[in-house]
């Protein structure tokens, strides 16, 4: 919500109007922070193409969009895409309650993050 759907809450008190403000907002666009997904066809998986093409991205980013982090997030319970981010450098920082939608429900997701300095540091 932006600032014009603000929700003024005021309250009456004997010595006058006190006010009170609360509102959800979305989170500012970090331009150094990009997200990253992806997906593999089933012949194709286990040969270790798409950590290195995770690899061959991030390097390019880092570099040529000066990204300071690239952020991965996965359903709790994707070992196959927590093994290919590893396998490319993503360092796991946890589990976020109800972080993506899947199928109309709010479900928790893995988070992993690649920094500049992780390229060389391969799981």
């Amino acid at each position: 919500m932006g600032p014009r759907h603000r929700r003024d809450l005021r309250r009456r008190r004997p010595r006058g109007p006190v006010r009170r403000h609360a509102r959800p907002a979305h989170l500012p666009v970090d331009p150094t922070v990009a997200d990253v997904g992806f997906l593999t066809t089933p012949a194709y998986r286990g040969r270790g193409y798409l950590p290195a093409a995770l690899g061959a991205l991030a390097a390019w980013a880092f570099t040529s969009l000066g990204l300071a982090r690239i952020e991965w997030r996965a359903n709790v319970g994707n070992h196959a895409s927590r093994r290919a981010a590893e396998k490319a450098g993503f360092v796991f920082e946890g589990t976020a309650r109800h972080a993506v939608a899947h199928r109309g429900k709010r479900v928790d997701a893995w988070v992993a993050a690649l920094l500049p300095d992780d390229l060389g540091r391969r799981g």
